[in-house]
């Protein structure tokens, strides 16, 4: 970020250099006055892309230890649904939360639910009978849509739920 922020005052330089050569060029009406317009309206948008790109980071942090996940539902608005792997742990699954926090976090949500937070909700899938599944809602995490990027939010473990999970798995093995 801080080299959009560099390269966002170096070209807000050129845009003020651009600017006075093209008020020159207008009020003593030089054959190249209208070049100059061009040039400065580039420089116009590419200066507020670059400011742009200082405000949001492009890439996300990654969470040692998560686990990989895949969102089964999200409509871009107050919750998410994701699916992890029946084979982890409670420890690991906190961890993808807030994975899956950092990825999926972001301002764009803020007009969604009307409880005011997003929740990011992960379950599994346990296989109970030949043909037969099982939903199980291992745990969430919470936190309010206008909180900062660098808040963890409250990350909620069903033991119960992990339980269900053990005894599903030890009913499946033959």
């Amino acid at each position: 970020m801080e080299t959009f922020r560099l390269a966002g005052q170096i070209a807000l330089a050129g845009l003020v250099l651009s600017a006075l050569a093209m008020v020159f060029g207008l009020l003593t009406k030089q054959p190249w006055r209208f070049k100059v317009v061009g040039y400065t309206g580039f420089l116009v948008v590419l200066t507020a892309g670059l400011f742009a790109l200082t405000f949001a980071p492009l890439t996300r942090p990654k969470v040692e230890g998560a686990k990989p996940y895949e969102v089964v539902f999200d409509r871009g608005r107050g919750r998410v649904v994701i699916a992890v792997a029946p084979e982890i742990t409670s420890e690991e699954l906190s961890l993808t939360l807030q994975q899956a926090r950092s990825q999926l976090f972001s301002s764009g949500r803020r007009g969604g639910d009307a409880s005011g937070k997003l929740q990011i909700v992960a379950r599994t899938l346990v296989s109970v009978k030949s043909g037969i599944s099982q939903v199980i809602v291992l745990g969430k995490i919470e936190l309010p849509v206008n909180a900062p990027l660098t808040d963890g939010g409250q990350v909620t473990i069903d033991p119960t739920a992990f339980a269900t999970l053990q005894t599903a798995r030890t009913q499946a093995r033959p």
